[in-house]
């Protein structure tokens, strides 16, 4: 009859302990891998998606002659495409979990510069 030691009982159970964590380990590792890459495509789309919002908003501003907008003190100011974005731009960057930058490949500010990320897309 064939006899197992016990040396290589703990060494079959340390086997079969150690092929579990690797498994388990690999399956953390790649839910990791896939839930990132989710975030990333979510973020990506939620951006066009803002984005696109942000550009049917000044192109109904510009196929307007004149826009005004009513003041804090109850004054109308007329605005443009341009002063109009910047608002929104405050408006989300205070009361929103996004963070809009004015950006162009061209600026006329300086300040307007996109970074890396921004001139990819």
């Amino acid at each position: 009859m064939f006899k197992i030691s016990k040396a290589m009982l703990i060494s079959l159970f340390l086997l079969m302990v150690l092929s579990a964590s690797s498994f388990m380990l690999f399956q953390i590792y790649s839910s990791k891998t896939v839930q990132t890459n989710l975030l990333k495509q979510t973020l990506l789309q939620e951006s066009e998606a803002l984005f696109s919002n942000i550009k049917a908003v000044k192109e109904w501003n510009e196929s307007h002659l004149e826009v005004l907008v009513k003041r804090v003190d109850n004054s109308y100011e007329e605005t443009n495409s341009y002063k109009m974005i910047r608002e929104l731009a405050k408006f989300y960057n205070k009361n929103d979990n996004y963070y809009l930058k004015i950006t162009s490949l061209k600026p006329m500010n300086p300040n307007n510069q996109p970074d890396s990320l921004k001139k990819r897309h």
